[in-house]
């Protein structure tokens, strides 16, 4: 969808790598930030306080928080402006695109560097629901749930929630305590109204 519609992606002229969800899944992308090992020419830099991404080595947003980044983040469509926001968990994603070079024709401004493209899935004509528990070291405890269905004939919605805990991988030995642990809940909700065949209003809300 680099060019605002779905095309395959041999037609579309524009250098950009697509992981998919089952990509996602098996590679365990939780946010931006792991996105880097799996897209070439990509990198995401938690930086302290403003994160930077980067594209083809150019991005940042320098060292002032009032500064736009070089590459533009969207999430169905929509900027992501703040530095603070990309460290977002990517749950229930369809899919990513990350986009090299100047997207400015489409995307608009602060795409001089490249964009990047995250379509989450989206509600489902038929009720359906999914859970997922994962447990790994570090005490990591991570659980996932999904429903999706239509509510009436004219509108579709979807609810989504994830929760990760996780232990710190360094000690701070001044006093004993861990760090860089992780606790996070994330729920998005979804409406979608098909008015015609030609007209769909969708509303999407996160919170995380």
């Amino acid at each position: 969808t680099a060019q605002k519609r779905a095309q395959s992606l041999q037609d579309v002229p524009i250098s950009m790598t697509v992981l998919g969800e089952e990509q996602l899944e098996k590679s365990r992308i939780r946010s931006l930030f792991d996105l880097q090992q799996s897209v070439p020419n990509f990198e995401a830099a938690a930086l302290p306080g403003t994160p930077a991404i980067t594209v083809r080595g150019v991005g940042g947003g320098g060292r002032n928080i009032g500064f736009d980044t070089r590459v533009g983040v969207y999430l169905d469509g929509i900027y992501v402006g703040q530095a603070q926001a990309l460290n977002q968990p990517l749950f229930d994603i369809e899919q990513i695109e990350v986009l090299r070079g100047p997207q400015g024709h489409l995307f608009g401004r602060n795409t001089v560097a490249g964009a990047v493209n995250i379509t989450t899935r989206a509600p489902s004509k038929e009720f359906e629901g999914s859970l997922r528990a994962v447990l790994g070291n570090y005490g990591a405890v991570e659980g996932y749930a999904t429903f999706s269905g239509p509510l009436s004939d004219k509108v579709l919605a979807k609810f989504s929630i994830a929760s990760e805990d996780r232990d710190g991988y360094s000690t701070n030995k001044f006093n004993n305590s861990k760090i860089d642990d992780l606790k996070r809940l994330t729920t998005r909700g979804q409406l979608s109204f098909p008015v015609s065949d030609k007209l769909k209003i969708n509303l999407y809300g996160d919170y995380s």
